[in-house]
């Protein structure tokens, strides 16, 4: 009987054991990698710490996975800034939305029911025809370059995928009440981060970005006034999102 009481004992002294060793043996190559190529692997490790359960749960529960999608998409220029560029953040956002799309293949694929009524409107027929004229374009003759439009076969392929998901999730009032209850609140943090940039000025990290580009000092400022961008990309984003927002 005492062995019966011993075994099970001793199986879970040795798996904690394995996983602080295990631990110990992660935290020591992610620290060698960290001093052998700089912070940037550092944020790319905890990214990934991050992210990969996110990811999971958003193939899982794409209405999830959508409001992650938007609300990266408020603050991937701030990652982006932080960064110095060095990481492409936006593909994040291409990324997930191809992650979202394969979810909702996968769950029509197991509940073997498609529902394709959503798309039959006049904005998706206005969508689709726009689209097509963007695909054409390739054969226009006073086209400055054809590599020119096969950087933006990524944007018409993106957008379609995201036209998809929006359709997809936005499917109840619910849903619309959600959407906007988030929507409105991220507007708030944007318009409360470009007051704390007009009272106390902008981060070290974002006057980095900003002489960058030689270009950008002049687009922000504006009768001696540096206008303000916010978390966002730039200063034309955040008006509208502000005006749009009220």
């Amino acid at each position: 009987m005492a062995n019966d009481v011993l075994i099970p004992s001793t199986f879970r002294n040795y798996k904690a054991v394995l996983v602080l060793v295990s631990l110990i043996a992660v935290s020591i190559i992610i620290s060698f990698l960290i001093a052998a190529n700089g912070t940037t692997i550092g944020f790319i490790i905890l990214a990934l710490l991050i992210a990969l359960p996110i990811v999971f749960r958003s193939f899982m529960n794409v209405e999830f996975g959508f409001y992650v999608a938007i609300g990266y998409s408020y603050f991937l220029f701030v990652l982006y800034r932080l960064l110095s560029g060095a990481i492409p953040t936006g593909l994040g956002l291409d990324l997930l939305a191809i992650i979202l799309f394969a979810g909702i293949l996968t769950a029509e694929i197991r509940s073997g029911k498609t529902d394709w009524s959503y798309f039959k409107n006049p904005v998706t027929y206005c969508f689709i025809i726009f689209q097509l004229y963007n695909v054409l374009q390739a054969l226009n003759p006073n086209a400055v370059s054809l590599a020119a439009w096969a950087t933006s076969v990524r944007a018409i392929i993106i957008d379609s995928v995201l036209y998809f998901i929006f359709v997809k999730v936005i499917i109840s009032l619910d849903v619309i009440k959600r959407f906007t209850k988030l929507w409105l609140f991220l507007a708030l943090l944007a318009a409360m981060y470009s007051i704390k940039q007009e009272i106390f000025g902008y981060a070290d990290f974002e006057w980095r970005d900003i002489y960058s580009n030689p270009d950008t000092l002049g687009l922000i400022q504006n009768w001696g006034i540096l206008r303000k961008f916010s978390f966002l990309s730039d200063v034309a984003i955040f008006g509208i999102t502000m005006a749009v927002a009220g």
